[in-house]
């Protein structure tokens, strides 16, 4: 489901929850193979977050409501991560 920013009363405040899953989570993602930058594991995991963007709509136009997001405000959206859930590590594929 994808709402535009006029269509939401205010966005939805959130703080990344850094729980035991999160710091799984966070750990498999710098596990690597020995002697490469190659994951130790597949990593499978649900995220809940919100979606931002520069836009909004007014009447019938989409329309610029904000500068960016990023280095240099360069990015029209971003995903805003409050929760991690779910996290499996899979077995890595074999070439």
């Amino acid at each position: 489901m994808l709402e535009l920013r006029s269509e939401i009363e205010q966005k939805r405040q959130c703080e990344l929850q850094k729980d035991e899953t999160f710091q799984k989570f966070d750990k498999a993602l710098f596990d690597f193979q020995n002697g490469s930058m190659d994951l130790r594991n597949r990593i499978r995991a649900d995220f809940e977050g919100r979606f931002d963007s520069v836009f909004a709509k007014k009447g019938n136009r989409i329309v610029r409501v904000a500068k960016g997001y990023g280095q240099k405000h360069k990015a029209e959206t971003r995903l805003v991560l409050c929760k991690v859930s779910d996290v499996t590590l899979l077995e890595p594929a074999q070439p």
